[in-house]
């Protein structure tokens, strides 16, 4: 008894469609879930610059950082930018509440500015979390100059800021928010 070549060409068929699927049936399925872990980064990221804004409480802050934090290790972020990024942030919101307790008197759109400069370099280290996710190799490879551009800018904004009658960033404040 011998088997139909047509039943033989349609097992093979399946069998080939079998494979295929089970070969890229879970790299399609894993590009998903992939993009909801980085769009779930994206809005921690956006939370945060919601949120480092006073008169936001400390605690929505810490739980915008915590909310980065978890949401970052899901998606398998780059941890130093990570904690680079929420260093700044943190650093950038004491220094909002501290602006907006230090001047009740003016208009309420005024109060809790900080520095333009390290307002940048806040958005800049999340631009480079963000960067961090869409292209993850790059980012590994240009890491280690981008921390140093982030150390150097920082270096840079308090020697300016001490100079000047504006309060400087303190940078011990971060420990406020176990970024550790």
């Amino acid at each position: 008894m011998s088997i139909p070549d047509s039943l033989i060409q349609v097992l093979s068929s399946a069998l080939g469609v079998a494979i295929v699927t089970a070969l890229l049936g879970p790299y399609i399925l894993g590009g998903l879930d992939r993009r909801k872990l980085k769009a779930e980064v994206l809005r921690a990221v956006q939370n945060i610059e919601t949120n480092r804004w006073a008169p936001t409480s400390r605690d929505a802050f810490q739980l915008a950082i915590t909310d980065l934090r978890a949401a970052s290790l899901l998606a398998g972020s780059n941890r130093s930018l990570v904690d680079k990024y929420t260093f700044f942030a943190a650093v950038a919101w004491d220094l909002s509440d501290t602006e907006y307790e230090l001047d009740p008197e003016s208009p309420e759109q005024f109060r809790g500015s900080i520095d333009a400069e390290f307002s940048d370099l806040v958005r800049d280290a999340a631009r480079a979390v963000i960067f961090s996710l869409w292209h993850p190799q790059l980012a590994r490879l240009v890491k280690p100059i981008t921390l140093k551009k982030f150390d150097r800018r920082q270096r840079e904004i308090t020697a300016r800021m001490s100079k000047s009658s504006v309060h400087a960033p303190n940078w011990a404040s971060a420990k406020y928010f176990n970024l550790s």
